[in-house]
Order: C-alpha cells, then structure tokens, then sequence
C-alpha cells in the first residue's frame, strides 16, 4: 500500500500536516505563516512571566523599594523581603536556600533544582542577585540570574529595572529563557503584591524585525498564566492580537485575531502548567 500525507485539525479550525506542522489556511484557521508568528511569540508570554515571579521573589511591588531611602537602606528592605521568603528563623538561619548582602547588593541561592517554594507558591531554584544604586528620585535594580528556574522556565542574564515609586519599574536588558533571548528598552512591570501588570515592548534577539507589545497584562502570583490584556505582535505581512481572558490561568487558551479572523489557540506548557 502506498503512503499517504494525512493532515488533522488541530482543535481550532485550523489543518496540521501529518508531522505536526502547520498546513494550508483552512479559511477558519490560522495559515502557516500566521502559526509561525504564534508559535514563535507566545513563549514570551511565559518567559516574561516567570521573569515578573523572579523579582517579586527579591521584591514585593509595592512594598519593598521605597525611592525616599538610599540605596544602602533599600538593600536592607530587599534583604528583610528574602529572608522572609525564604523562612527566616532567627538562628536557625533559613528554612531553604540562603542569603547575603554585600554592600548594597543582595544574593539570593535558592539551590539547585528542585530549589525552594515560596510561600506564593514560586518554585525557584539557581541563583538570583540584585545590585541596588540611587540616581536623584530613581532607584535602580540591576537583577542578574544565574542557572535560575522560575516555575519551570529557565532564566539567565541581567535587566535593569528603574523606579521612582516603587511600584512601577521600567525594565532594560537582554535575559534568556531557554536558547531564546529576550531585549528590552521599555517594558514596564508594575503592580502590587501579587498583582503584576506588564506593559511595553520586546524584542527576540535572532528577529529583531518582529516586534511584540504588551498591553495591560495582567498576571496573579501562583497562576500559570495571564487573566487579562493582550499581546500584539507583527512580523512582515502578519499582524496578530492575542488576547487572555479570565479563563487562560487554569485553560491556557487564548483568543488569537487576525484582520477579521480569531481562533482559539493554546499557550505553550511549562513546569506543572499544561
């Protein structure tokens, strides 16, 4: 008997060929070219979430950095956060991983995987350092992670982020999450505990001609992904919204348009999020 190509749909509308890939437009699906921008955008999604976890492993939103205090004194507020995290018991010292502070820079060793559980539920292990420096009204963090793991995504590099409230931080720099590395001269994390809400742009270092834009994320600690606000990306001829609604944390569905088109798709699974 001979071979056949066989495609199947792929629980949206659109056809996949019998390797997984994707196929022709369908009419209700999303084309190849269109799968290609998804695929290659939405890991950001999950990238620059665990991102937010990390930070808010070293500081909380709104609380920790108070712009009105020097540098040295914000040191010792991010410090106080960690060892609070980490379950600091006095002289027994911490309940998992460990901390320093040198200077006015706080190192973080969470361990190797499967490293500690903080009590929002992160699950973070390497190593997470923040070299804290204050310019006029802005305090600046310089968060540099090494071999980190932040709920199953991993993490290396060093951003800078710039705050003059304390509750809104303009992130800069290039980090990696996996082979991928991610740039940023203008997203903006923000929030308060608990709550994080990403705005602004990135790029992908291999294909700085696609470019991705966050509007009004918003994402609750210990969710696995977004409840709200978009992500738009445009790549050559292709221009695409996807949008996350109150059922993505628990579903991972999001609602992904195209000019007049929009389809369900899936984001993609990391750690225990499936």
């Amino acid at each position: 008997m001979g071979s056949s190509s066989l495609g199947f749909r792929d629980g949206v509308g659109g056809v996949r060929g019998a390797n997984g890939d994707a196929g022709t437009d369908s009419g209700s699906g999303l084309s190849g070219d269109e799968q290609s921008t998804y695929d290659g955008g939405s890991p950001g999604v999950n990238a620059v979430v665990a991102l937010a976890a990390a930070a808010d492993a070293m500081f909380q939103f709104d609380p920790t950095i108070d712009p009105s205090q020097s540098d040295t004194q914000n040191a010792n507020l991010v410090l106080a956060h960690v060892l609070s995290e980490l379950g600091a018991t006095g002289d027994a010292g911490t309940k998992c991983g460990s901390v320093t502070l040198n200077g006015t820079t706080v190192t973080a060793s969470f361990g190797p995987a499967p490293g500690c559980t903080l009590p929002n539920g992160t699950k973070i292990s390497g190593t997470i350092a923040v070299g804290i420096t204050k310019a006029g009204s802005t305090i600046t963090i310089a968060m540099t992670m090494t071999s980190a793991i932040v709920n199953g995504v991993a993490l290396g590099g060093t951003v800078q982020l710039a705050t003059t409230s304390g509750s809104s931080f303009t992130l800069s720099g290039n980090f990696t999450s996996g082979t991928t590395t991610y740039s940023s001269t203008g997203l903006t994390l923000s929030g308060t505990t608990g709550v994080i809400s990403v705005d602004g742009a990135f790029t992908v270092a291999t294909d700085t001609t696609t470019t991705y834009t966050f509007s009004a994320l918003t994402w609750k600690l210990g969710d696995c992904y977004p409840d709200g606000g978009s992500l738009a990306i445009k790549s050559g001829l292709v221009t695409m919204t996807i949008t996350f609604d109150a059922s993505t944390p628990t579903s991972g569905n999001v609602t992904v348009t195209v000019g007049k088109k929009s389809v369900t798709e899936k984001l993609p699974t990391y750690g225990i999020c499936t």
